[in-house]
């Protein structure tokens, strides 16, 4: 049995012994425990070293009784604490017996028991810490009550403990909403709307240099932009399947002039419309195109973290028709460019996923053994050809295809998609696409779907938490900071900012009033590349100082040459 099960009894029991509370809901995170509960008291972190006294008192007091009794529901219902937490009832009436297992302690069913075993020694715990507290829903929903939600985690020795809290400490130097803040590249206001990010001078200028860079690799490898609308009408949903096996994820839809539209959450059947625009030969496949576009996916207030999970997000989004044939030199194609994109950015995928589909499901997935089978088989054999090394997980294909997936494990600990390759032989049916065959006949093409990097949200997550916010050069915010000893040099720094933006280059005066030191330590904060000071013995020399950011050395350069050796390092991605 895990220590952080047990930790979660133990807390649970004494918020409901110390504070009245009413115990939610119990469970384990990756590397914690976590303990919903309704209480007038309202617990903070101050109150943190008081709670963790009280829990110790519980945890090594040997006249503590604990044991589990597996009761009839309809018993468990007369309990005294079951009319008075609403929470335990729900959970006791939701079990799919007839009889659930209660967790006693002394004497009293403060909660039901989510163990494997009735074991519950508290005295195994020798090391806990209380992480955090905040607000969450209850099952998630924004219209339920927010109950606290408090976090922790248990060791069984004290050096356990220290290397974890020397991880968590890393994973929150990593964690994408802090750096995101910290170096002014995006934030969130209700204003806007939940789970709509608002970037930030600084996040769009390294938005657009991803956007940029994938779309030269998209472009050397034979796709065609195209843009198409931001809306679409419900009969456009209707004829893709979306409607039916999407519908939760869409936004409601409007009527505009009579006819239903939609904010679209993919650009797939749009794409299904540029292909149709006219007859197409076999001698056009694989057709490849590609779309920078603004989606719109429903979430749970819940659900929203950070750019991991969004409501509107931006998609570099492709498809290709192929032709039967065509298949397994595709795949082997989108492989390649979703791993010449992942090292043009330094990023290392956690694992590779074939997502299969649940055949039992037949509300989530179209409804059609033979096209699951054939395209299951034709992917997992690409795969198995190519010798990638993945994991089968059942009920994660798209409603249309299996897919492989590329997944990311975040410094949150959270397993995300990335890059994304689906193949699918429904939509171009659904669509009636055709291509005339070298012998004059017609014959129905296969799509290809592929997400190269993911949502520019989610990537943009994924790049901060993977170089701690420290950008290279071509792709920093701010590349060069330029500091002026004093107010008299500013116009010169401001001149030779001028001449640097001229060659393309992203550069930063400080006109701040700080002192010379604070304005070079504000600088290193953010990151920034290349900072260089400016006072009389640089005007007058015509020679420039600089150091780069994590170096100590200082390198001096001809104030003429600089501006041609950062080029030259933006161009060679350095």
């Amino acid at each position: 049995m895990k220590l952080n099960m047990k930790m979660a009894y133990a807390v649970a029991y004494v918020l409901y012994k110390k504070h009245k509370a009413k115990i939610a809901d119990i469970g384990e995170l990756e590397n914690g425990f976590y303990v919903d509960f309704d209480s007038k008291d309202v617990i903070s972190i101050a109150d943190f070293k008081k709670l963790e006294n009280e829990i110790t008192e519980f945890i090594f007091n040997r006249s503590t009784k604990v044991e589990a009794k597996r009761k009839q529901v309809e018993v468990v219902r007369d309990c005294p604490c079951m009319s008075k937490n609403k929470y335990l009832s729900y959970h006791v009436t939701h079990q799919d017996n007839k009889t659930v297992k209660m967790i006693k302690i002394n004497d009293e069913f403060p909660f039901i028991n989510k163990l494997e075993s009735t074991n519950l020694a508290f005295n195994e715990i020798k090391s806990f810490k209380l992480e955090n507290v905040a607000g969450n829903y209850w099952l998630g929903s924004a219209k339920n009550k927010q109950l606290q939600r408090i976090t922790g985690y248990a060791y069984s020795s004290k050096e356990e403990l220290k290397a974890f809290e020397a991880e968590m400490q890393d994973r929150k130097e990593r964690d994408h909403r802090k750096l995101g803040q910290d170096l002014e590249l995006f934030t969130f206001n209700d204003l806007a709307g939940q789970g709509a990010p608002i970037w930030l001078p600084n996040g769009a200028a390294v938005m657009y240099e991803i956007d940029a860079e994938v779309r030269r690799i998209l472009l050397r490898n034979g796709f065609h932009f195209v843009s198409t609308p931001i809306l679409g009408s419900d009969e456009l949903y209707k004829t893709s399947g979306h409607w039916f096996h999407y519908r939760e994820n869409m936004f409601n839809p409007l009527t505009i002039d009579e006819q239903v539209m939609v904010l679209r959450p993919m650009t797939c059947p749009h794409h299904m419309l540029v292909y149709k625009n006219r007859p197409r030969s076999y001698r056009e496949l694989p057709f490849r195109i590609a779309e920078k576009a603004i989606l719109h996916r429903y979430e749970a207030s819940g659900g929203l973290i950070g750019l991991e999970r969004v409501r509107q997000m931006q998609l570099i989004d492709t498809h290709v028709m192929i032709r039967p044939d065509q298949i397994e030199s595709e795949i082997r194609h989108y492989y390649d460019v979703v791993m010449e994109t992942l090292k043009a950015f330094d990023i290392k995928i956690h694992r590779v996923d074939l997502s299969l589909h649940d055949p039992k499901d037949k509300a989530k997935y179209f409804n059609n053994p033979k096209m699951w089978a054939k395209a299951e088989k034709e992917l997992a054999a690409v795969m198995d050809r190519m010798g990638m090394k993945y994991e089968k997980k059942v009920g994660e294909a798209a409603f249309y295809g299996p897919k492989i997936d590329f997944q990311m494990k975040t410094a949150l600990g959270h397993i995300i998609t990335m890059s994304t390759i689906q193949l699918d032989f429904l939509l171009p049916a659904r669509f009636d696409l055709e291509y005339i065959d070298k012998d004059g006949k017609v014959q129905r093409p296969i799509l290809v779907h592929g997400g190269i990097i993911g949502t520019l949200e989610r990537f943009m997550s994924i790049l901060l938490e993977s170089n701690k916010g420290v950008f290279p050069l071509w792709l920093a915010p701010v590349q060069v900071q330029l500091i002026p000893v004093a107010s008299v040099h500013e116009k010169f720094c401001d001149e030779f900012a001028q001449r640097l933006m001229n060659h393309g280059v992203r550069v930063e005066v400080d006109h701040t009033d700080e002192r010379l030191g604070k304005k070079i330590r504000n600088g290193q904060i953010r990151k920034i590349p290349y900072q260089i000071v400016f006072g009389d013995e640089e005007i007058k020399s015509g020679t420039i100082s600089y150091r780069e950011y994590g170096k100590k050395d200082v390198t001096n350069v001809p104030m003429a040459k600089f501006g041609d050796i950062l080029v030259k390092r933006i161009a060679e991605h350095k």
